[in-house]
């Protein structure tokens, strides 16, 4: 699962990702992400897990969730 050592981290992925998926919401935010924020001891050692499955880490950097779908694809259409 993606482990985010601080809240600064954790920003980086959403500015980098979230905020360009179709998923996210201004508001409310994305609920993978929350997910992950609130209850990372759930898959941080388990890579079995849920949240590894939906954002998987290589090495020690979160990579791209299973979930995102680029906003930009879905308003070309």
């Amino acid at each position: 699962m993606a482990y985010f050592a601080n809240g600064t981290e954790g920003q980086h992925y959403q500015n980098r990702w979230c905020e360009k998926c179709v998923h996210f919401n201004r508001v409310y935010g994305c609920p993978m992400l929350s997910a992950h924020m609130d209850f990372p001891a759930e898959g941080i050692y388990r890579p079995s897990s849920v949240l590894h499955c939906v954002i998987p880490m290589k090495g020690v950097q979160p990579q791209k969730c299973a979930y995102w779908v680029d906003i930009k694809e879905v308003e070309d259409d």
